[in-house]
């Protein structure tokens, strides 16, 4: 089977302000109707990718290309009317003075009215909205304009949807409908998106394809899946959930930590740090038998399906993960071994 083409492609992009770099070489092949997921912290560069796709800024190095076009390279910026790009920001942006249907038909004026309006009500239904479609943006909840937002966005349909953190505003609760709700109507569109996102758990959800960011640069790309369980690096790994990482040395490739011996075939003898997800360091006894690694549990908090416990051995806190039900306590003594996944190891760069 051959690859999907890509919409979107980033080859060799930098861009800069001032003596800051927020971008380094950036280069991606975003496939045509699939969901790429930007994840990183603040800084990481997520939101200024975003923006130079848009055409909002130039690049200082590289190209940006939409299809076959060419549509940013020094002293090349198309304008970002003329890039047929949709954006669905934060603060939803709609028009106070335009109802929720006119909304979403602000991008059809090149349509007679009777087409702006019946395409403005098949996206409004579309998100579940049809019954609301002369209410104004006051009247509507966080929710719903968000909804218009997103169908407003389709209306033209672009040839890249953009999504900055559009639910970063609103409580837990709307949060995850509303992205099922886009997930949704973003796969029965066909959509090519963009979605950026400081949120793990959002990211692994709603990708198909896991950029991770930090400081400028693309640490890995691949399947939520395939990041999640290979990741390329510690930091990769860091940014998907909670990992204990332990400066090593490896020895015919093996790594000794204080639980045991790790597999390390992948690093070469020399220093490299272990990597263990906090799901992977499992408590397998209370009290601890003779002869087993041995840990003290010194803090223990609940995270739904799971409890994080911090425990310390020879000196070194980890973090695990163990059963609610489970009786141990702050202060008791455990046996620990790592499960068979979640456990890596990485050379250390320079020796």
């Amino acid at each position: 089977m051959s690859a999907p083409t890509a919409a979107i492609t980033i080859a060799g992009v930098t861009r800069r302000y001032g003596a800051r770099l927020a971008l380094d070489d950036v280069s991606l092949a975003l496939p045509a109707g699939r969901i790429t997921a930007l994840l990183g912290a603040s800084g990481s560069g997520k939101s200024t990718l975003l923006r130079l796709i848009a055409g909002l800024e130039p690049v200082d190095a590289g190209e940006i290309r939409l299809g076959e076009a060419r549509v940013s390279a020094p002293g090349v910026t198309t304008p970002p009317e003329l890039r047929r790009v949709g954006m669905v920001f934060q603060d939803f942006a709609l028009f106070p003075h335009l109802s929720a249907a006119d909304n979403v038909a602000f991008g059809l004026k090149d349509r007679p009215k009777p087409e702006r309006r019946a395409e403005a009500m098949r996206l409004l239904d579309l998100v579940g909205l049809a019954g609301r479609a002369d209410a104004f943006p006051h009247m509507l909840s966080g929710g719903e304009q968000q909804r218009v937002a997103l169908a407003r966005a389709l209306a033209p349909r672009p040839r890249a949807l953009l999504l900055d953190e559009p639910f970063s505003g609103l409580d837990p609760g709307l949060r995850a409908e509303l992205r099922e709700t886009t997930l949704t109507v973003l796969r029965e569109a066909g959509a090519t998106a963009v979605f950026v996102t400081h949120d793990a758990d959002e990211a692994l959800y709603v990708a198909d394809l896991l950029a991770i960011l930090k400081d400028g640069r693309v640490l890995q790309l691949d399947t939520p899946r395939a990041v999640y369980d290979t990741p390329a690096c510690a930091a990769a790994a860091a940014a998907l959930g909670p990992i204990n990482v332990l400066r090593t040395q490896v020895k015919a490739g093996i790594a000794q930590t204080p639980f045991g011996a790790i597999d390390a075939a992948g690093c070469a003898d020399g220093p490299a740090d272990v990597v263990v997800r906090a799901e992977a360091l499992r408590s397998i006894a209370t009290p601890a038998g003779t002869g087993t690694a041995v840990a003290r549990v010194i803090d223990r908090r609940p995270q739904g399906a799971v409890d994080l416990v911090r425990l310390e051995s020879q000196g070194v806190t980890w973090r695990g993960a163990v059963d609610p039900a489970s009786p141990l306590a702050i202060g008791a003594a455990t046996a620990v071994a790592f499960g068979p996944r979640g456990v890596h190891c990485f050379p250390v760069s320079g020796g």
